[in-house]
């Protein structure tokens, strides 16, 4: 093998792993629909066991060519992976979930159901830690892989004319397109708060009888009326808010706000 790969190729394999499994969980589920339908309904309730099935397939080239699909793709496999480690690998990584959910949902016993459900949150977080590890200084790529010692090494030594212009323009549009929505998001957020103003306004002028709150647009419960703009609120609405409160409750000016009681107005 030529030298460790980097983190890139070790992220599309696992991606082209994932999409390679939901191809092949998409093609069954759509066979088993053309089934009858008590063939089909009896099949619906071993879906762990057909997803089980999917798995072991696409875990055979690790047997066969010594790497996932995925990682035939990307030209990257695991250093010294014999069958040993191939099948510790498959047991902690396949069956292990599969046996730990299967209990989980047929067990009757409520405290053994919580204790493998934290077990279970336990084990995605450390998961998830390590992942955002990897991703800010590569190595292993999964916590699994780090406690097996398994490492990708790239087949073949990755030249400067063999780079890989597609995975760094996927980057490049992924910054860009996150730069554009941080850029763009509090100008659509005052956007829709003028919205919802205007439209409060304009439903406001409409009441004749100014009985309708401008802010939940349901009859005001105790109404207090601002001015000058004589917006009604609920008193609710009005009191509930945090900051503003000699403000209205509608437009966000100051003003006067009074509690409408029958015909008479009280500050």
């Amino acid at each position: 093998m030529a030298c460790e790969s980097l983190r890139i190729p070790q992220i599309d394999s696992s991606i082209l792993d994932e999409e390679y499994k939901q191809l092949a969980l998409d093609q069954v589920e759509s066979s088993i629909e053309l089934l009858p339908y008590t063939i089909s309904r009896k099949l619906d309730k071993i879906k762990p066991e057909i997803s089980l099935m999917v798995d072991s397939c696409l875990w055979s080239t690790r047997l066969t060519e010594g790497a996932s699909p995925g990682q035939l793709e990307e030209d990257i496999s695991y250093k010294d992976y014999n069958k040993s480690k191939v099948l510790i690998h498959y047991c902690w990584s396949i069956l292990l979930p599969y046996f730990t959910r299967r209990a989980t949902s047929l067990s009757k016993n409520r405290k053994m159901d919580a204790f493998l459900r934290k077990a279970e949150a336990v084990c995605e977080i450390f998961s998830l830690v390590y992942y955002l590890k990897f991703l800010r200084r590569g190595g292993h790529s999964t916590l699994t892989e780090y406690i097996l010692g398994l490492r990708n090494w790239n087949n073949n030594l990755p030249t400067i004319g063999t780079i890989n212009y597609e995975s760094q323009n996927r980057e490049l549009l992924w910054h860009a397109f996150r730069d554009g929505l941080q850029l763009a998001w509090p100008f659509g957020a005052f956007l829709h708060r003028y919205w919802l103003r205007y439209t409060k306004t304009t439903s406001m002028k409409h009441n004749e009888d100014n009985s309708v709150c401008g802010v939940c647009a349901k009859t005001a419960i105790i109404p207090v009326i601002w001015s000058p703009c004589e917006h009604v609120a609920c008193y609710w609405c009005d009191r509930s808010r945090k900051e503003r409160i000699n403000n209205c409750a509608v437009c966000d000016k100051e003003g006067v706000s009074k509690f409408k009681i029958g015909e008479k107005l009280k500050s």
